[in-house]
This record gives C-alpha cells, sequence and structure tokens, in this order.
C-alpha cells in the first residue's frame, strides 16, 4: 500500500509540473491550460466550451492532445 501511495504521489507530482510548464510557456500552451483546467473542475467537455463560448470540437481536441502528451510524459517516467 505505501509503495502504491508513492507512486500515486509522484504521478501527481509529474502532473503538477506538466501544468506548470503549460502555464509558463506561450499563448498557445497557456490556452490548453486553461481549457483543461476547466475540464478538470466541470468534468464536462460541452460545459467548457459554454463558459468560454468556443465550440465543443474545439475543447474536445484541447484536451484529447494534452491527456495523449500528460500520458507520454507519465509514461516516460515509469
Amino acid at each position: 500500500m505505501s509503495d502504491e501511495k508513492n507512486n500515486y504521489d509522484e504521478l501527481i507530482e509529474l502532473a503538477e509540473k506538466f501544468f506548470e510548464k503549460k502555464k509558463g510557456k506561450n499563448a498557445n500552451e497557456l490556452h490548453e491550460f486553461y481549457i483543461f483546467e476547466k475540464y478538470l473542475e466541470f468534468g464536462n467537455q460541452i460545459m467548457v466550451a459554454k463558459y468560454f463560448d468556443i465550440p465543443t470540437k474545439h475543447v474536445s481536441t484541447v484536451i484529447n492532445n494534452v491527456k495523449r502528451n500528460l500520458k507520454k510524459q507519465i509514461q516516460a517516467c515509469l
């Protein structure tokens, strides 16, 4: 159980670092950060699209891209 908790904590730390980097890079990275942050808050792509008044397809594309990149980061560290 202790090893699982340590692994979980490491993954959370990795994800936090991943998102901190997104906040500081450029306008596109910041755009992805804010969309994904709202997605985590709302848990729903449609609500995010309505919140920002942008197309749902764009929100879906951004979220899928962020998830894919985050998974790559996690797998690279395992």
